[in-house]
Order: structure tokens, then C-alpha cells, then sequence
């Protein structure tokens, strides 16, 4: 029973493996995929720097990470 168990769990993290993008999991992990510019933007409130790759989204906003107030892209 532990080696079935074992050989889905394996199987299953290489399929969770295979669908996630590179350039995507580059960002997640704090990298940057060969080719993307990086460019920086400030967060008015705190003056904190972020790579715009790296800037937190939710419903289409985007967030400082530092004190959570909205930052505007314009």
C-alpha cells in the first residue's frame, strides 16, 4: 500500500511539475526568465522599490508588498 501511495504522489508532482510555466515559476521564485526587461517602480506611500515582475496582483490591482496600499501603473 506505501509504494502505490508513494508512486502516485510521485507521479502527481511530476504532472504539477510539467503544467507550470517556466517564466512563471521564475517570477515565483523571486528570478527573472532570460529576455524579460526589468523595470522598477515605487510605491508612493512607502518608497519602496519593486521589480514590476515581482509587484502582488489581485482582481487586476496591484499591491506593495511592504504596506499594502494600491499602486497605479501609469
Amino acid at each position: 500500500m506505501d509504494e502505490l501511495t508513494k508512486k502516485l504522489k510521485e507521479k502527481k508532482q511530476k504532472k504539477d511539475e510539467a503544467e507550470i510555466d517556466p517564466v512563471k515559476k521564475a517570477r515565483i521564485m523571486g528570478m527573472h526568465a532570460e529576455g524579460d526587461e526589468i523595470n522598477y517602480i515605487r510605491c508612493e506611500s512607502c518608497g519602496q522599490r519593486f521589480p514590476t515582475q515581482e509587484l502582488q496582483e489581485h482582481n487586476g490591482l496591484y499591491y506593495c508588498s511592504n504596506c499594502i496600499k494600491t499602486i497605479n501603473l501609469e
